[in-house]
Formats: C-alpha cells, sequence, structure tokens
C-alpha cells in the first residue's frame, strides 16, 4: 500500500506498449530512440547494399562478356575484309550499271533497225492474198482458146488509202454500196480504228451465155473476185502436180468489208484473136506477156481489144484500105465482137500481225477446179502473168 502509486508508471508504459491508450509518450531521449532504430534496420540495410552489389557485378559481368564476344581484336579482321568486300561490291555495281545503261543505248539502237521486221512481209501478203483469189484457168481449162470463157480478172490498178478512223470511209458509202458486202459480219457491223482502204480497179472479157447469174458482168466478179477476198485463206494445189498445196491468209490479214463501188454497165468491143490489123506481122511480143492465141499487148487475152464504134474498118472498109499483106477476107475473120465489164472494188485492211490472227478452225482442204465452180468459197486464183503490175501503194 505504500508503494502503490508507484505502479502507475509501468501500467502507463504496459499500456503504451499495447497502444490503448490516447497519449503517447516516451521518457526515453530522441538520440537513444534513433540508434535503436538504426541498430535494428542495419542488418537489413547490408543485405540491400550486398545484393544490390552482387546485381551490380552480374550484370557488368554479362555485358562485359558481350562486349567480348564482339570486340575489335576478335572481329577486326573480319570487319576489315567485309568492308573490302563491300566497296568491292560497290564499285562492280557501278560497273555494271553503267554497262547496263550501254547496254540499253545499243538494244535502243537495235530495236530501231529492226522494228519494221515483225510488219515488213504484210504488206507483201495483202498484194499475195489479192492475187491469189483472182480467178485463173485450171487443168484442160489451160487450153481454151475463147477469151469470153477464160477465167481472167485483169487488174488496171492497186491503190489505198490510210485513215485514222476507217468508219469515216465506210460512213461515205451508199446505200447500194453497202448493200454490195459479201460478208455477213461485215453487213451488220462497220469498221472502226485506224487502218488501210484499197481500191482494186479492173476488167474482165468473161461472158457465158447461159450462165447469168455467175458466168459473166458483175455477178463473175462477185462470184470470184469478191467472194474470195471474204475467205479466212485460199488453199491451191502446186501447177506442177506435185500434190502439195499451198495456204494464203486474205481474211485472217485484217481484210474486210469487200465492197463493189463503181460497176457500169458491160460495153461491147472488138477483139481480133490474131492481131490487129496493120500490125507487123514479125512484132516482138513486149516482156511479161505470153505469145498464145488471143493475148498481145494490151492485156491477158485481149492485145488487140478495141472500143466498139467505129466498126468501118472492120466490116466496111476494102482491102484497098487495109495495109499492105492483110487482104480483106482475112481481116473480117479475125474481129470478134466481146462484152467488157469495168469495176472498181474497196476492202478495208487493219494490218495484223501473225501472232494475233484469228485460229484456223478447220484443216485446210485443197481448192477445186475454178473452171468447176468459179463461186466456191477459197477456188478463186489468180490470173497469169500477163496482168498488169499494181501501181506502188502508199506506205504505212
Amino acid at each position: 500500500q505504500d508503494n502503490l502509486l508507484t505502479f502507475a508508471v509501468p501500467y502507463g508504459l504496459a499500456l503504451q506498449t499495447l497502444k490503448l491508450t490516447d497519449i503517447h509518450t516516451t521518457l526515453l531521449p530522441r538520440d537513444i530512440a534513433v540508434a535503436r532504430k538504426i541498430r535494428r534496420k542495419k542488418p537489413w540495410a547490408v543485405a540491400t547494399a550486398a545484393t544490390l552489389l552482387f546485381g551490380m557485378a552480374a550484370s557488368t559481368a554479362g555485358y562485359g562478356n558481350g562486349w567480348h564476344s564482339v570486340s575489335t581484336e576478335r572481329f577486326g579482321k573480319a570487319e576489315d575484309a567485309a568492308k573490302a568486300v563491300a566497296s568491292k561490291a560497290g564499285d562492280l555495281k557501278g560497273k555494271y550499271g553503267n554497262e547496263e545503261t550501254r547496254n540499253g543505248t545499243a538494244k535502243a539502237n537495235g530495236e530501231k533497225l529492226v522494228t519494221v521486221l515483225p510488219t515488213r512481209e504484210l504488206w507483201l501478203e495483202v498484194y499475195k492474198a489479192i492475187n491469189e483469189c483472182l480467178p485463173r484457168d485450171e487443168g484442160v481449162q489451160l487450153d481454151e482458146t475463147n477469151i469470153e470463157l477464160m477465167n481472167r480478172i485483169s487488174l488496171d490498178s492497186i491503190t489505198c488509202k490510210k485513215y485514222a478512223d476507217v468508219g469515216q470511209w465506210f460512213s461515205g458509202l451508199s446505200d447500194q454500196k453497202k448493200q454490195s458486202i459479201q460478208h455477213e459480219a461485215d453487213k451488220t457491223t462497220p469498221p472502226s480504228g485506224p487502218g488501210y482502204v484499197f481500191t482494186l480497179s479492173g476488167h474482165h472479157y468473161h461472158h457465158e451465155k447461159d450462165n447469168a447469174r455467175k458466168g459473166q458482168g458483175h455477178p463473175y466478179v462477185i462470184a470470184t473476185l469478191m467472194t474470195s477476198l471474204c475467205q479466212d485463206f485460199i488453199v491451191r494445189k502446186d501447177p506442177l502436180g506435185s500434190g502439195q498445196t499451198t495456204q494464203t491468209d486474205v481474211r485472217r490479214l485484217g481484210l474486210s468489208h469487200v465492197a463493189e463501188t463503181h460497176s457500169p454497165s458491160s460495153v461491147p468491143v472488138r477483139f481480133y484473136p490474131h492481131g490487129r490489123p496493120g500490125a507487123r506481122q514479125n512484132q516482138t511480143m513486149p516482156r511479161g506477156f505470153t505469145a498464145r492465141p488471143g493475148m498481145g499487148p494490151g492485156g491477158p487475152g485481149m492485145a488487140a481489144a478495141m472500143p466498139m464504134p467505129p466498126m468501118a474498118g472492120a466490116h466496111g472498109g476494102s482491102a484497098a484500105s487495109l495495109p499492105a499483106g492483110v487482104g480483106a477476107e482475112g481481116d473480117s475473120n479475125q474481129v470478134k465482137v466481146i462484152r467488157r465489164t469495168d469495176f472498181q472494188l474497196q476492202f478495208v485492211w487493219k494490218p495484223t500481225l501473225v501472232k494475233d490472227r484469228a485460229p484456223l478452225q478447220e484443216t485446210p482442204a485443197p481448192a477445186t477446179d475454178a473452171a468447176t465452180d468459179a463461186s466456191t468459197p477459197g477456188t478463186s486464183t489468180p490470173t497469169d502473168a500477163g496482168a498488169a503490175p499494181p501501181a506502188d501503194p502508199a506506205q504505212p
């Protein structure tokens, strides 16, 4: 009981330790309290510092190992060699670029020289196609001496004109001329785009009295030349009888819209099968003409054909009015009146390279004899060498 008041301090400290009091006071000096706190945390600080030191050491060791793996001492020589190769590669690349430029220049110059090679034969093919489409005698027809039964058409001229749009030419045709187009597809589809328009001017003396549909006048031109110009190709037998055949592209060349643009009526003319009266008996045949009955300098089979009027020299003249050496009776037997048909055809040509031509739909078959059926597609063939040479075409 005497020391009862001394228990207040221990009780208060105990309660403060248990944090059950609202007042927290201590009689311990602050310096002693801080020193005690530091002493308690020293082991943790030392452990943390040791851990950091160990991590830094490990990191330094790792970086050092990595640096050593790519150090100059280890890879310096290889790097120098690589730089030397890169430098040499740059030099070679520059030289290659210079050679490539020089090669490109040489190639461009070469292409200028050969740029016409793919198209240089196109014009020759067109003229060959026209020639192959002309009718001619074959087989036994070669022995025919009657000019009116010979399968021949003479072309007086071949010209062409270049159009930026061939539709301009087509639109200028009259309805009657458009109706003369034989190919059905061409009748409904007008041409378009750049191209050429060929004009064929010619004549013939073919006149079968019993075949008005296909054997005389303009129907003969339609049945032979125009029909052939509408075919994809023309197939011919070897005239020497070897059995071989040759195929000539026609429509596949780009030919289309064959129209008869001039078709005057047939006119009668005088024909002298054995030469015109008054001609020298020993006259030399001009080069390119065959000395065959009914042929001479005026064209195949019509060397001495003259316009019908006047005919007094042939029928009403006397022997005294004729040149010396030609009898009146002989002259009256020589003259013959036949019919001449003039015509003009036009067609469109759009140059088509071989690689761009339409594929053939069937295997070509040999052509039949033109004398048997002149209207059979793909059988019309050219006249002989006596035909007048075509005019030079406009250059592309």
